[in-house]
């Protein structure tokens, strides 16, 4: 009767803790500052202990020390379940609280059309994945905005990245076919395809740029073009191809931004802002 008691508090321990849990992560993001680090202090040894004292209950001190940890695993696997499933359900409204703010469509899952999957921008790493994407029309021009995360390999092990990709697609604009990104070390050694701006030595060192036309691209790389790239504060990849234009954040690991109508408004606003000067050679040409 005691062990059968013992198994029940376990369990019963279990279900309160993940109730304690879900709602905790709940209050803990309406928390921020010092309120939200003294609620983590809080929260996490809470968490612990809780998988701790629910798997001496349900292994009954029978299984020894190594049955103990095997169970307090599954116990903390479990509570990380709970968890990744508050967060989903938490980032998933707030995107659809974010796409209606800004006039968009929210898509859970999205598939690129060949043109866009195309993108040299889109050609990173291995595993490529695309979700969460808002898309309809910014500015009269039509926009995606959607995750990107890739791995690329570092020394035997995979780096996962993560990145905002912001898509700009305007029949009236006709940008060449280029590619720019961060300048790498490597690539500041090695130079080969890269179009170099010799009267510029700041854009050229901030940014490898490569494609087909250099003539076409350096029109539409102009001072006033250039100048706005170096000034950025983020360094960024723009990949110009089939009509699509796509821009990144491409500086650290981790370029998501946070999934809020204000972030994601505010860095759609620097990403067009980008597209627009760009553009604005080709326009003017016309």
């Amino acid at each position: 009767m005691a062990y059968f008691m013992s198994f029940i508090k376990g369990v019963a321990a279990l279900i309160f803790a993940g109730f304690v849990l879900y709602y905790g992560l709940g209050y803990l993001d309406r928390c921020s500052g010092f309120k939200g680090f003294l609620a983590s202090l809080v929260l996490f040894p809470l968490v612990l202990y809780s998988a701790a004292y629910i798997a001496e209950k349900l292994t009954l001190g029978k299984l020894g020390s190594f049955g103990h940890t095997v169970v307090m695993v599954l116990v903390l696997m479990c509570f990380g379940a709970i968890y990744m499933t508050k967060h989903e359900k938490r980032e998933i409204a707030s995107l659809q609280t974010a796409a209606r703010a800004l006039g968009l469509n929210y898509h859970s899952e999205f598939k690129l059309n060949p043109a866009l999957a195309k993108n040299p921008a889109l050609q990173r790493g291995f595993m490529p994945m695309v979700k969460d994407a808002l898309a309809g029309s910014y500015r009269d021009i039509e926009t995606i905005i959607f995750k990107y995360e890739y791995e690329k390999l570092s020394s035997d092990y995979p780096d996962h990245y993560f990145r905002t990709a912001v898509v700009f697609f305007d029949l009236q604009v006709k940008l060449p076919e280029f590619y720019l990104k961060p300048q790498s070390l490597g690539g500041r050694i090695f130079k080969k395809k890269d179009i170099d701006f010799e009267e510029d030595p700041k854009f050229s060192k901030r940014y490898c740029l490569t494609g087909e036309d250099p003539k076409a691209i350096r029109n539409v790389f102009a001072v006033q073009q250039r100048q706005a790239l170096v000034e950025s504060k983020n360094k960024w990849a723009i990949g110009s191809a089939e009509g699509y234009v796509v821009i990144y954040a491409d500086d650290k690991m981790d370029e998501q931004i946070k999934p809020t109508a204000k972030e994601i408004g505010a860095y759609l606003e620097q990403t067009w802002l980008l597209y627009d000067v760009l553009s604005s050679p080709v326009c003017m040409s016309r």
